[in-house]
């Protein structure tokens, strides 16, 4: 749950969106992307001179949106595929591993070793 505070004109956005009030949702839709340029012009060209910054702009906020996006498709299963492995959520902190031709093994984290 913790893009919630990194993100919060996009939950803004659909509960504006949820409660009808379009005109709310299309200006914090606005004012997310407007803010989002600033910070990449300020921080790109102004403090690093990135030339590069000003042909990809565009692309600060679409990647906001795109990671909102995973971010919510994160919620809708327990199963991942990474780096070659199968890796299933089972609980709250119990992490099944299975690797390809050997028994599936339970990892843990460090934290909960102790």
């Amino acid at each position: 749950m913790g893009l919630i505070l990194p993100c919060p004109l996009e939950f803004g956005f659909l509960a504006a969106a949820i409660l009808g009030h379009w005109d709310w949702a299309v200006l914090l839709l606005g004012w997310a992307v407007v803010n989002r340029l600033t910070e990449a012009f300020s921080v790109g060209w102004v403090v690093l001179r990135d030339a590069a910054l000003l042909r990809k702009i565009w692309l600060y906020p679409r990647g906001d949106l795109l990671g909102f996006i995973v971010w919510c498709a994160s919620f809708a299963g327990t199963k991942i595929a990474w780096r070659g492995s199968q890796i299933e959520l089972q609980g709250e902190k119990m992490v099944l591993r299975k690797i390809p031709g050997v028994h599936p093994q339970r990892v843990i984290r460090k934290a909960d070793a102790r």
